[in-house]
């Protein structure tokens, strides 16, 4: 059975800058990373372009898409749009959110809403510290 997983590991194509790359089993699903912009998540997939999303951008989406209440009831499927492209979907129960990424491929990742939330979180507060290049 295939398991997510990051990784903060440093970029040789990027004169070793801190990354944190997140892989689904042996595919590798994103990256973020630190550029003059600021902290970016870039999705990848089986197509040749990738999508960089500002980090703290899609942070406050993820955030935003947690129900306030803990009911039982499913919550409709929302979806997360940057610069006029689908890049996720929400969808479950209050207590248990999917999120389905889209990345630059054509066939979608389904990750745990909670563990992506920590995992960039994570990414953050590393990637954010003093001296990290």
């Amino acid at each position: 059975m295939s398991e997510w997983e990051y990784f903060f590991v440093n970029d040789p194509n990027q004169d070793y800058t801190l990354t944190m790359e997140l892989w689904f089993g042996d595919e590798q699903i994103a990256i973020v990373r630190k550029s003059v912009e600021g902290l970016s998540l870039d999705l990848y997939g089986s197509g040749s372009r990738t999508i960089a999303i500002s980090l703290d951008w899609i942070i406050e989406k993820l955030k935003e898409a947690r129900p306030r209440s803990p009911a039982a009831s499913p919550l409709d499927r929302s979806e997360i749009w940057f610069s006029g492209r689908r890049v996720a979907e929400v969808e479950g129960f209050a207590g248990d959110l999917a999120i389905r990424l889209y990345g630059s491929g054509t066939r979608p990742v389904l990750v745990s809403h909670d563990w992506l939330t920590e995992g960039l979180l994570a990414a953050r507060e590393e990637l954010s510290k003093p001296g990290t290049t």
